[in-house]
């Protein structure tokens, strides 16, 4: 990964992170073109796998961090928690009824903007295919990311899957689902 690479893949990170500062952070792994973290606040578990991508296009004068994330947050609770949480910063508030498309191999996933957050430039997905989208990542090669930001720039993005499966299984045992 080149070091320009690498820089922005840290402020993406950090800007993820940042919300759970007074977190101690633990690298649980880092795999070609893709890093696993943990952290514990308040008792409860939360591990994600991220990454950069390699590859983004669009007419913008400026746009902020771009980082996809999969996450399995552990929750003291009678639902146990949240697995393979797929979700997209776009690094733009995304526009108002409009699908980001991610596309994995010839299967094409929609996100959309939380209903109840105020972050309008991170997406999560409109189905419950989470198992889908992870079964196509640890078989596929890379990924494509198509929005529109709210002043109408469309843009694309490309990530790769490279060290994808060894991250996710990292995550898999860094918050297991039976803890």
């Amino acid at each position: 990964m080149s070091k320009e690479k690498m820089i922005l893949w840290v402020v993406g990170l950090l800007s993820f992170v940042c919300t759970f500062a007074w977190a101690e952070t633990e690298k649980l792994e880092d795999s070609k073109d893709w890093k696993a973290f943990r952290f514990v606040e308040g008792g409860q578990k939360t591990c994600y796998a991220s990454s950069l991508p390699l590859e983004s296009k669009g007419k913008y004068t400026r746009r902020g961090d771009v980082v996809v994330y999969v996450s399995h947050f552990l929750e003291k609770s009678s639902v146990g928690g949240v697995f393979d949480q797929v979700s997209l910063d776009m690094g733009y508030p995304v526009r108002d009824k409009s699908d980001v498309r991610l596309k994995v191999g010839k299967r094409e996933y929609i996100f959309a903007t939380s209903k109840h957050s105020d972050d309008k430039s991170t997406v999560y997905m409109v189905k419950n295919e989470e198992k889908a989208l992870i079964k196509d990542f640890k078989k596929g090669y890379d990924f494509e990311v198509r929005g529109v930001s709210s002043r109408g720039t469309k843009t694309y993005d490309k990530y790769s899957l490279r060290g994808f499966t060894k991250v996710y299984a990292s995550i898999g045992k860094g918050c297991p689902r039976d803890s």
